[in-house]
């Protein structure tokens, strides 16, 4: 298994990380989700949970091919980390089957150093 990363199709500066067969997502954490507020209650008002602003880090450099600052997290199986990469700031990448109650990020924008 390796790590690497996968184009958006038409979009070389958007990319998917994956492990192996596996597809990472970034944690976002649970800022504005209550709990509970994931479950649909009345379908009017599902989406507000999407209704707060989310700072979404972009992948600064070249992530592509350049998976070696995207390291192992010890002691947590499947679960990665970004070392100086992520802009405004690093992101802990888990298996996206693991993703529950929380807000994540699977395709991410790569910015070149500077911008």
């Amino acid at each position: 298994m390796t790590l690497r990363t996968e184009s958006l199709p038409g979009h070389a500066d958007v990319v998917a990380i994956v492990y192996g067969p596996i597809v990472l997502a970034g944690r976002l954490g649970n800022k504005g989700l209550s709990p509970g507020a994931d479950i649909i209650v009345n379908e009017r008002t599902y989406g507000d949970v999407l209704n707060d602003e989310i700072e979404v880090p972009v992948l600064k450099g070249n992530a592509r091919g350049d998976s070696s600052r995207i390291r192992p997290l010890s002691g947590s199986a499947l679960t990665f980390q970004t070392m100086g990469i992520g802009q405004p700031r690093d992101v802990v990448l888990v298996p996206y089957f693991r993703i529950a109650h929380e807000r994540y990020n699977l395709y991410w924008k790569l910015v070149k150093p500077g911008d």
